[in-house]
C-alpha cells in the first residue's frame, strides 16, 4: 500500500497514535524503530544539515524532510497484519470499566 494512500486514509489525529503504538509495541522491529527514533533526535539535535538560522522555514525544511522519510519507512515497511492492529487497536482502559466481577463475600465481624 502506497504511502500517500495509506495516509489519505489516516487522519493526522490517528498518525501519532499509530507512530506511538508502534513504537512502544514489541511484535514491531527494533529495525522499523529506529528511523523514526533518529528522526526524533535530529529534530532535537542543534546540528543540522541545513541551519535553521537562514531563513525562516527553509531551515526547518531537513527536520521535515527526515520525519517524513522516517514515517514513510515505518508505514511501507511495517507488516499489515500489524500496522492493522495498531490502527483498531483501542486503549485497556475502555475494556475494563465494562467487566462485572461476580463473586461470593463473607462479613466478618
Amino acid at each position: 500500500m502506497p504511502i500517500l494512500k495509506l495516509l489519505q486514509l489516516l487522519s493526522l489525529y490517528q498518525l501519532p497514535k499509530i507512530l506511538f503504538r508502534g513504537l512502544m509495541s514489541h511484535k514491531v522491529s527494533i529495525w522499523l524503530k529506529l528511523p523514526i527514533i533518529l528522526a526524533i533526535v535530529y529534530l532535537i539535535s542543534p546540528l543540522d544539515i541545513i541551519p535553521d538560522f537562514l531563513r525562516p522555514g527553509i531551515g526547518h525544511l531537513d527536520d521535515l524532510i527526515a520525519l517524513i522519510f522516517a514515517i514513510s519507512i515505518f508505514i511501507n515497511f511495517i507488516p499489515k497484519k500489524i500496522l492493522l492492529e495498531l490502527i483498531k487497536k483501542t486503549p485497556k482502559r475502555s475494556h475494563e470499566k465494562h467487566k462485572v466481577v461476580d463473586g461470593k463475600y463473607k462479613i466478618i465481624e
